[in-house]
């Protein structure tokens, strides 16, 4: 139970990133590119590069250059799935637009079953599937008067996020297994970083946005996307632990549990900070969200058993 524990930091960490990237994009970033934030998260990968040497050891060739291209390739993948994800949550509630995180396991469990060899139980299985149903009901919006819409740019966009995310975490636990988690993490981290540098060097235009939103928002609000991006990482190196001790699809299906911290955050937010963010609170929106968490419980309890 020891994985689980540590991949549960994840969803509490990425949670509190959620709604610190909804009030921002929101209330200070709407007029920018969302390359703009891929800038930012290249600059917390930078930061965290050193850090993650000092605890790996300075040698980080001791990882074959096969291995490096495949790590930092997972750090591509990852970066442009952020993207993709803050493109649907620029338009959406962040409780909608997480649940689909729970794709995320089903496209891992094909990959880890055709390249790493992981299996799962039937039970396991089971339980997955129903995670999965918890998280499509959210994807349905029920408003007074019209029809249930279903809402197909955030569908695509969490797909396409769902497809890459799989990808970089059968990358990284394919090299990390056999090799330093520390330098692991620093490749892959690097990887990052360079799809944020390479945007910053050749898209002037968001450089120039980029430079433009830490001008008019000053430090705090600069703080503010630095600290998130921080939480962001910070979670992404405890799911990748967690992938080490057992299988990765398992890892994933612990994000199930993000739509429920998201809940009681906006709850909590919206109550208390009515003006930094306001999230549907009607009976209309919290009814489907709270049987999809219920759902997600029960299809918890039988991938852990």
């Amino acid at each position: 139970m020891q994985w689980f524990f540590i991949a549960l930091i994840a969803p509490v960490v990425h949670s509190i990133a959620n709604f610190v990237d909804k009030i921002l994009l929101s209330k200070y970033f709407r007029n920018f590119n969302l390359f703009v934030f891929i800038i930012y998260s290249a600059v917390t990968s930078i930061i965290m590069l050193p850090i993650f040497l000092f605890l790996g050891g300075i040698e980080v060739l001791q990882i074959s250059s096969n291995n490096i291209f495949l790590l930092v390739a997972a750090g591509v993948c990852e970066a442009v799935a952020i993207y993709f994800y803050l493109f649907a949550l620029y338009r959406e509630d962040a409780s909608v637009v997480v649940p689909f995180f729970q794709l995320i396991p089903v496209v891992s469990f094909i990959l880890s079953r055709l390249i790493l060899k992981e299996t799962l139980s039937a039970q396991q299985i089971i339980g997955s599937i129903v995670i999965i149903l918890g998280a499509a009901l959210l994807s349905v919006e029920i408003e007074e008067g019209k029809k249930i819409k279903f809402r197909h740019f955030v569908i695509l966009s969490m797909i396409i996020m769902a497809f890459l995310m799989a990808i970089s975490g059968v990358l990284f636990k394919l090299v990390a297994l056999g090799n330093n988690f520390w330098l692991s993490n620093f490749w892959e981290t690097l990887g990052f970083a360079l799809v944020g540098c390479s945007i910053f060097i050749f898209r002037r235009k968001d450089r120039k946005s980029f430079f433009s939103s830490i001008k008019i928002h000053k430090y705090k609000i600069t703080l503010a996307v630095l600290l998130s991006e921080f939480f962001t990482l910070g979670g992404n190196v405890s799911l990748n632990y967690a992938f080490l001790l057992a299988p990765i699809a398992l890892v994933r299906v612990v994000e199930g549990y993000q739509p429920i911290f998201v809940l009681v955050f906006g709850i909590i937010i919206t109550k208390m900070f009515p003006r930094i963010l306001q999230e549907k609170m009607g009976w209309r929106n919290l009814i489907p969200k709270i049987l999809a968490i219920v759902i997600v419980f029960i299809g918890s309890y039988f991938v852990l058993r």
